[in-house]
């Protein structure tokens, strides 16, 4: 097992071919170009995980829920030109929002029935946040 990447053989352990045609093996690992781990120091590693530490990740945080007439998705940072989808249970999309901008996004019940739905928060085609939001009357 190596610390913090998990074991040599991958995620699922030792992995034994019976025609020896392939195999999976982890040789190194890079991350920022900085060598953290490899299985033969003579290997030279071409293959390289880049990690922005300095990135700031986006939390969000949905009140009240459950909800009757409306829901606030409040953001710790500011979104860009970010989506939000709402879909049913049937898995059916029921509604949509797009160009949202600022750290607060209200969600108006309007017409929807009461019930469970999962909202999808979207930014630069990256999901920032899934949660599951209940209608009530």
């Amino acid at each position: 097992m190596i610390e913090g990447l998990g074991g040599s053989y991958g995620a699922f352990g030792d992995f034994e071919n019976p025609n020896d045609e392939w195999d999976q093996f982890l040789w190194c690992v890079q991350i920022n170009s900085q060598p953290v781990w490899s299985y033969d120091t003579s290997y030279i590693c071409s293959i390289i995980l880049k990690v922005d530490e300095h990135e700031e990740k986006i939390n969000v945080q949905v009140f009240p829920n459950p909800f009757s007439l409306f829901t606030t998705i409040k953001a710790n940072k500011d979104l860009n030109e970010a989506s939000l989808t709402m879909i049913n249970i049937f898995g059916q999309v029921v509604r949509t929002q797009v160009n949202l901008f600022g750290t607060e996004i209200r969600v108006l019940r309007n017409n929807l029935p009461s019930g469970i739905y999962f909202l999808c928060l979207q930014q630069d085609k990256t999901i920032i946040s899934k949660f599951k939001v209940i209608v009530t009357d």
